[in-house]
């Protein structure tokens, strides 16, 4: 077992604020709402809110590339513009090899998770009674942007992510006559200061593989990696529908020790978070740390390589575990 020596320099890669006083709101359940839903799903890409550091952006995608190990120290000498420029360096190193693979990266999740909703709201009684696709502007809003967050778990392999960022917001804070099935515009963007509630859920989708080459993710044109990324963002926009609608209470008494891997870093970690179900393959988790980190939120993990102990009394909320070479 080998320990990296850049653990705490790896915490402040997660940080999407730097110098933020620390909140739990994106571990809380969301409130209750009087009346349905408008769901709106964004066809932004995420932005420099939505990711840490060094991660890179595929062009005309919903994928992000992150977890490439480059520990040069300046991040940790210089301060801030220290951190600027290991951001640019770390960047660089995530996109390598990406330009002969830019077609088995062009992903876009929207479409599908119009489709999958509207077959949920047909098939499925208790999300049916709490959302809907209809625009209203007396109903709040839930805004769900997606990616595809691609991590490298050591030099060669990466593990693919589904995330979506749900944004539930007040009536009237979408303007209601911006289509909802083309590109936003400025006339349907959204008002922050009307955010009810905030979170993210994120599940990992599939075993680790070498990015490029033979028997990879982007072996015959990505298929294997759109079809994994198929599956799972159908699992996880479910999960969030039912988690809305009828929120797992999240108690603080009930906390546990969770280890196993999540986005954005290539290390194991272990966590204290909320267990909220439990499947033949799946764990599904809330990591009470810092809203200010990329990972707060809901992870739906894959129950071969996550366990789940009792916390211990002082634990620490997240603790990089090392990797083995």
């Amino acid at each position: 077992m080998r320990f990296s020596n850049v653990f705490g320099f790896s915490t402040l890669l997660l940080a999407l604020v730097l110098g933020s006083c620390t909140t739990f709101e994106m571990a809380s359940a969301a409130p209750p709402q009087a009346h349905k839903i408008l769901v709106n799903f964004s066809t932004k890409a995420f932005g420099t809110t939505d990711l840490p550091m060094g991660v890179y952006h595929v062009p005309h995608s919903q994928v992000v590339i992150t977890g490439r190990e480059v520990n040069t120290g300046i991040g940790e000498s210089f301060g801030l513009l220290g951190v600027a420029v290991e951001d640019a360096i770390i960047t660089n190193a995530n996109k390598q090899g990406t330009t002969k693979i830019k077609g088995a990266l062009d992903i876009n999740l929207t479409t599908q998770a119009r489709q999958d909703t509207r077959k949920f709201l047909q098939n499925q009684k208790p999300i049916a009674d709490k959302f809907t696709l209809s625009k209203n502007p007396t109903l709040p809003v839930l805004t769900v942007k997606s990616a595809v967050v691609i991590s490298y778990v050591d030099d060669d392999r990466v593990r693919p992510y589904v995330e979506l960022k749900a944004t539930l917001r007040n009536p009237n804070s979408l303007n209601q006559t911006a289509s909802f099935d083309g590109p936003e515009t400025s006339k349907g963007e959204m008002v922050r200061g009307n955010i009810i509630w905030e979170s993210r859920y994120f599940i990992s989708a599939g075993v680790p593989k070498p990015l490029t080459g033979a028997n990879s993710w982007t072996a015959n044109g990505g298929v294997e990696l759109k079809d994994a990324v198929s599956q799972d963002l159908k699992k996880a926009l479910e999960f969030m529908f039912t988690d809305i609608a009828s929120p797992i209470p999240r108690t603080d008494s009930e906390l546990m020790s969770v280890q196993g891997y999540v986005p954005y870093l290539r290390w194991p970690v272990k966590m204290v978070a909320y267990v909220l179900k439990e499947t033949g393959d799946s764990i599904y988790v809330v990591p009470k740390v810092d809203d200010a980190l990329a990972i707060a939120g809901t992870h739906i993990m894959d129950k071969s390589v996550t366990t789940v102990s009792k916390k211990s009394a002082n634990e620490a909320p997240l603790t990089l575990l090392g990797q083995v070479q």
